[in-house]
């Protein structure tokens, strides 16, 4: 069967929803072997180290300021979707590791291969090394 598809349940009214908080996904964190969405008005603030199969951005995801890890086989930013993590008034000081994973070499995520990190549209990617 095919991987699961995990939302957060409700748009975001105030406060972000907390990847950490079980009630943002209707009950249960996403298991490793999730694809989750992040639709569009959704803001969901990354608190705890992440696990998933893959990561689609339609709304916001924001890393908290903490030293954090996201290991999936794709993360992928598309239409209006943001990855944040602290802005140009506010570095992000802490430590974030992106780790792509996947020993599929036959998979093919949106036409460009495994281990994708991608920006589909939207807003350039600025990275500050």
């Amino acid at each position: 069967s095919p991987p699961p598809t995990v939302s957060p349940i409700a748009p975001v009214t105030g406060a972000p929803m907390r990847w950490s908080d079980p009630q943002t996904w209707g009950g249960a964190l996403p298991a490793r072997d999730a694809t989750v969405v992040i639709p569009p008005g959704r803001l969901v603030l990354v608190d705890q180290d992440v696990d998933v199969r893959g990561l689609v951005v339609e709304g916001v995801l924001e890393f908290a300021r903490r030293d954090l890890a996201l290991s999936a086989e794709y993360v992928i930013a598309t239409g209006n979707g943001v990855l944040r993590a602290g802005s140009a008034s506010e570095p992000f000081a802490q430590r974030l590791v992106i780790t792509l994973r996947g020993a599929d070499r036959s998979a093919n995520v949106m036409g460009a291969g495994t281990k994708v990190l991608a920006i589909e549209a939207g807003s350039p990617l600025r990275v500050k090394l």
